[in-house]
Formats: C-alpha cells, structure tokens, sequence
C-alpha cells in the first residue's frame, strides 16, 4: 500500500509519522492528513501526493514557502532521505520512507530507472 513515514523536527520536539494513502494535505488545518501545530505553518501549506512512480511536494501558496532539502520550491520530486522544511526558519519533515520507492526498484546494474 502507498505510503509516506517520516521524522517532524520543531525545535526540540521530534515525532515519528506514517500516513497511509498516495495523496494528502499537511499544515495547521483541519483537514489535513499532517497537522502541525505552528502559526508558522499555513492552513494548508503542501500537499504531497504519488503520481505515477513519483512522490510530489507541492507548496500550497503558504505564506512562508516550501524548502526542499534546503532550497526554496513550488514543487519538486521527493526521495528517502530527503528533508521538507516549512518555511525558512520553520518545522522539518525528514522522510525516512516512501512507499512505493523508486530507488527501490533499481535495474541490475544499480542503476535507477528514469520515468
């Protein structure tokens, strides 16, 4: 089944998630599958979802943007390993699994497939 775990770092506060589905909302809402409670965190601030073999991250026109292992994005690919900060000086997702992942499913010469 598609899914998503990952380590939220605020400061000195560290909890670990796992979402179960292929697309979901994370911020401050009510209706988001993440919740974070920050007000520097927007309602909704992104919204991850599988398309096709690839996970996307996708800012949500939040007020304090969407960092993709330290570079300001309106969307990008994610992998393991890589980390989603919200906001400049905001919360951290660290993803540490991503079901599926394609880095997973690699040709016998070790390399990854390109979709």
């Amino acid at each position: 089944m598609p899914g998503v775990e990952l380590v939220f770092e605020d400061g000195d506060d560290t909890e670990f998630v796992k979402v179960d589905g292929c697309q979901f909302l994370v911020g401050r809402g009510q209706t988001c599958r993440i919740r974070i409670k920050s007000e520097r965190v927007s309602r909704k601030h992104f919204a991850l979802a599988l398309i096709g073999q690839r996970w996307l991250a996708q800012d949500l026109d939040s007020r304090n943007g969407l960092y993709l292992n330290g570079k300001r994005v309106q969307d990008g690919v994610v992998r393991t390993g890589d980390r989603i900060r919200l906001g400049a000086a905001g919360p951290e997702l660290r993803i540490v699994k991503l079901e599926p992942d394609v880095r997973v499913a690699e040709d016998h010469l070790g390399r990854t497939p390109v979709l």
